[in-house]
């Protein structure tokens, strides 16, 4: 074996190595009740306060959606449209049409 297959497989050792590092991510988990419902949102992350904020980011997401399409909100971007569609023309957002 010369000096260039033995350089490879010691690369190919090393990477196959790394496959068997234990992981350290453990999953996180938080509930909440929204549109009427309980939404879950699980994660596995190595960090628990990284998995906090993205969590934090859905549900802050799922917020934004309520109350842009939530009927029952008389607020709601969704309320006005069926509040106004029956008599004229109604412009929304691209969003609310997608």
């Amino acid at each position: 074996m010369n000096t260039r297959h033995r350089t490879i497989l010691a690369i190919l050792l090393f990477c196959f190595s790394l496959l068997a590092l234990p992981v350290s991510a453990e999953w996180f988990r938080d509930e909440r009740e929204m549109m009427g419902t309980r939404v879950t949102v699980e994660i596995e992350a190595h960090d628990q306060t990284r998995a906090a904020s993205l969590a934090a980011e859905v549900f802050a997401e799922i917020q934004r959606l309520d109350l842009m399409m939530n009927p029952w909100n008389s607020a709601s971007e969704l309320a006005s449209v069926n509040r106004k569609a029956a008599v004229a023309p109604v412009a929304t957002t691209p969003e609310i049409i997608d």
